[in-house]
């Protein structure tokens, strides 16, 4: 699903005004598998930015540890939604199931109304694919049980048809900001592209992609300092204590840190992409060379 803001004639008017100017940003919308990532980078560059020396690091570095963990819980994201995306092709192309059985057999715990937005997605898709129906009509008709049944027929019949189709309806990832519960379910799946990427820097001149061990002491440091992604954001946590261990430290050494980081998010994206560019929904897991 995609959604198109609804402004009041007021905020219409601010929005043109804030559009004269020098400087204009011109944001790129991301869908699709690397959606969640493309996002990540943008927040580890704002982090970035706001590491530079001019006098005012004590406002600055709360931005900047909330972009670093923003964009490190997006980059986890991006990783586990994408094996989310493996698991339920599978299962959907695996004959005889209907859409009732896809859904009794996906465990899907961190997605809410998985049945709702399964079935909202395998219709959108069948719309646009087999009827030609363009958006947004694709995501207002046909969308019922029956009608995902049948995008399940289509999509058995068509193994070849592109993951990356299934990836720009599937909308949904991991929810929820605990950073330590996302880091156990992503470990596994970088350890299984780790080799690749490593390669992939060497020949393309990027350092070396952090590895497991070196960026669990940051996934441990980060879920301290902020639990559920509150600390660096508001100054009392909903149970209603003061945060005050955000600790003094260095911005020359937290950029050298996320540039890092940035780098590593790059080359996990350039090793996946290149790999999911080819899978399809018959076979959606990318086929990793191990290098």
């Amino acid at each position: 699903m995609m959604s198109e803001p609804t402004l009041t004639r007021e905020a219409a008017a601010l929005l043109a005004q804030l559009r004269n100017g020098d400087n204009v940003a011109e944001p790129i919308a991301n869908i699709g598998a690397f959606a969640f990532s493309a996002h990540a980078r943008a927040f580890l560059s704002n982090a970035i930015a706001l590491c530079r020396n001019d006098g005012t690091s004590d406002f600055r570095v709360y931005g900047a540890l909330y972009s670093l963990r923003h964009g490190v819980e997006l980059m986890l994201k991006c990783i586990v939604r994408n094996d989310t995306i493996d698991q339920i092709l599978r299962t959907l192309m695996k004959p005889g199931l209907s859409f009732e059985d896809v859904c009794s057999r996906l465990s899907l715990p961190k997605v809410p109304k998985k049945d709702r937005l399964l079935m909202h997605s395998l219709c959108a898709m069948r719309n646009w694919l087999e009827d030609r129906v363009g958006h947004p009509a694709c995501h207002q008709v046909n969308i019922n049980a029956a009608h995902a049944t049948r995008a399940i027929e289509y999509l058995r019949c068509n193994p070849d048809t592109p993951r990356e189709h299934f990836a720009v309806v599937w909308t949904s990832a991991v929810q929820g900001h605990d950073l330590l519960e996302l880091w156990n379910s992503a470990v596994p799946i970088i350890d299984s592209f780790a080799a690749d990427a490593r390669y992939n820097a060497q020949v393309t001149g990027y350092d070396p992609p952090l590895t497991t061990a070196e960026l669990q002491p940051l996934i441990e440091l980060l879920a301290a300092l902020d639990d559920g992604g509150n600390g660096f954001r508001y100054p009392s946590s909903n149970a209603g204590a003061w945060y005050t261990s955000v600790p003094s430290l260095s911005l020359e050494a937290l950029r050298a840190l996320i540039e890092r980081i940035e780098s590593t998010c790059i080359t996990f994206d350039a090793v996946r992409s290149e790999c999911y560019s080819m899978a399809t929904v018959g076979r959606p897991s990318p086929q990793y060379s191990g290098y």
